[in-house]
């Protein structure tokens, strides 16, 4: 621990919930690992009680290598993922549980959802990912599951008032927000074209697998048994988490010690729901946690 100074032990030492407001370059990471392998350590807490998640697939991937250079193979029953990998893994889960057959989907990153758009239409690609993506994004804070996928999302569009308008321009950028009344003007061709792809090919996007597990979660004997899983969660870059995500993450934390880390004054994803300022008000009223600044 000598490579650790006295604000990141006091951090990797407590026991409760807290809240780490932490910039790239800090020790966050590796503070973070540190407070994972001494619960392992030092606690005895089994791994697989663990959980943490962060939105980049490069920060999870050094969360690992620290937390198993220290620990070793003790540390392997421990998830650490991205958010949507371990949606996927829920997802799966439940699918072999209930029906006893593996999933077929394949998961679609952005690239892979600009190709599919291009197949669709000639209009901007990346407005209309972007038009997708907030049409999505809005389904689910609005927990709209009520038909298919396809019509799901047409009727969200069609219920956009005029802030939800404004907002969708502000997501669209300065660049490409006169394109707005367009996308809205030819939303069922581009909302269901873009489904119908994405079923062909077996595929889902990141949003699909957000209201997959929103769908899950209504059953509350599923929430149960995922949430008696883990005892300790952590979220890292939670400045880019969106509301709805930390919304469905919340529904784990039940007792667990949890642990909100981020640069909250960093954020690039407002315009996908960022919020991390009620983020932060909502985990403070509800947990109390003990707070922690790392400065470079």
């Amino acid at each position: 621990m000598e490579q650790f100074n006295d604000n990141q032990l006091a951090f990797i030492q407590c026991d409760e919930s807290s809240l780490l407001l932490a910039s790239a370059g800090t020790g966050k990471t590796k503070s973070i690992a540190a407070k994972v392998s001494r619960l392992i350590k030092e606690k005895h807490l089994d791994a697989k009680k663990i959980l943490c998640l962060s939105f980049t697939n490069k920060a999870c991937d050094e969360m690992k290598e620290r937390v198993l250079g220290d620990v070793g193979g003790d540390a392997l029953p421990a998830t650490i993922k991205t958010f949507h990998a371990f949606c996927f893994q829920i997802i799966s889960e439940e699918k072999i549980r209930t029906t006893g057959l593996f999933p077929e989907e394949v998961i679609y990153d952005e690239d892979d959802c600009s190709e599919v758009v291009k197949s669709v239409t000639p209009l901007d690609s990346g407005a209309v990912l972007k038009f997708i993506d907030f049409i999505k994004e809005k389904r689910i804070s609005d927990q709209y599951f009520v038909n298919d996928e396809a019509s799901d999302l047409i009727d969200t569009a069609n219920n956009l008032d005029q802030e939800g308008l404004i907002k969708l321009e502000n997501a669209l950028g300065k660049k490409l927000q006169a394109l707005a009344v367009t996308l809205l003007d030819q939303k069922e061709t581009l909302l269901s074209g873009y489904e119908h792809a994405l079923e062909e090919n077996h595929a889902l996007d990141f949003n699909d697998l957000v209201s997959g597990v929103y769908r899950l979660f209504k059953d509350d004997s599923l929430v149960k048994r995922w949430q008696e899983r883990y005892s300790f969660i952590c979220i890292d870059e939670a400045q880019d988490t969106s509301l709805s995500e930390y919304r469905l993450l919340q529904k784990l934390f039940g007792g667990s010690q949890i642990v909100l880390c981020g640069d909250f004054f960093q954020t690039i994803y407002q315009w996908r729901g960022s919020e991390p300022d009620l983020i932060i008000r909502e985990f403070r009223d509800r947990y109390a946690p003990q707070e922690f600044s790392f400065d470079v």
